[in-house]
């Protein structure tokens, strides 16, 4: 028989390794930012699209986990990190709505908002339960439903920026 703690380590070095990925993707589009000298981060390596949603959603994992109770500082801090984390990617994500379709903002914010949504409501059970004891992440989870609303509202304003510009070019 198979202890149920023994697949811990796994799961949490492949929630590390996704980590790496994504901050990898992050830090790239920044050096070439500012190798380009462009006072924004252009969104080539880690655009708002479906691999980069599935990456962050293995990489926010820690604090999307219900089962398991962390009772240790540093794994509170690591939900803690994967919550900011989540966050500070939503508002990374701003510049790549200006390269994409009305259809691919609607698919991807869509995507995202299920993905905030989930966590908004684990971390809220687990903050409510006990199994988280920083009430801070009540703070950073908000921060972030903040972040995906300012950023379904600018998908708003791309979708008439875009038609606008297009329709005074082609007159």
């Amino acid at each position: 028989m198979m202890d149920s703690k023994a697949p811990m380590p796994w799961i949490g070095l492949y929630a590390a390794v996704a980590s790496l990925i994504w901050t990898l993707s992050l830090v790239i589009d920044l050096v070439t930012s500012v190798r380009h000298r462009k006072l924004w981060f252009p969104c080539r390596y880690s655009a708002l699209n479906a691999a980069s949603l599935t990456v962050l959603a293995i990489a926010v994992k820690l604090s999307m986990d219900l089962t398991t109770p962390m009772e240790g500082s540093y794994d509170q801090d690591a939900k803690s990190t994967s919550t900011t984390f989540l966050c500070v990617s939503t508002t990374h994500f701003m510049p790549s709505l200006g390269s994409m379709s009305e259809g691919d903002i609607v698919v991807n914010l869509t995507a995202l908002g299920i993905l905030i949504v989930t966590l908004t409501v684990n971390v809220t059970i687990q903050v409510f339960t006990g199994v988280i004891e920083d009430h801070f992440q009540v703070v950073i989870v908000f921060m972030n439903v903040y972040a995906f609303i300012v950023l379904s509202s600018s998908a708003l304003t791309v979708f008439t920026s875009k038609r606008y510009l297009e329709r005074k070019y082609n007159d």
